[in-house]
């Protein structure tokens, strides 16, 4: 489940429609591009802007209302983004970002 938490939470910062973003892995702690960070305990992911993020199968629920569908080593999100997975590595381009 490399980097599921990741880019959910990576579907969830603010940029313009041509903005990328680029997410690493280290352990359990993922670092974003745009300054979002999140942390990974069982299947549940929480960020740096106080959201919380529950795994169920393929699927990642965010407390912001965000939900994400992950087909191996692609994700799209309930707002029209998608991103994919390269290792420990995501990067995302999408149109509308982080809830907060």
């Amino acid at each position: 489940m490399k980097l599921v938490l990741s880019l959910a939470v990576c579907a969830a910062c603010a940029l313009p429609a041509s903005a990328q973003v680029n997410c690493s892995k280290f352990g359990n702690q993922t670092y974003c591009s745009n300054g979002q960070s999140f942390t990974k305990y069982g299947n549940t992911t929480y960020d740096n802007f106080g959201n919380i993020f529950t795994n169920y199968g393929n699927q990642q629920f965010g407390t912001n209302g965000q939900t994400i569908s992950k087909y191996g080593n692609r994700s799209f999100d309930n707002e029209g983004n998608s991103w994919t997975t390269y290792g420990d590595q995501s990067s995302d381009r999408g149109t509308q970002r982080q809830r907060q």
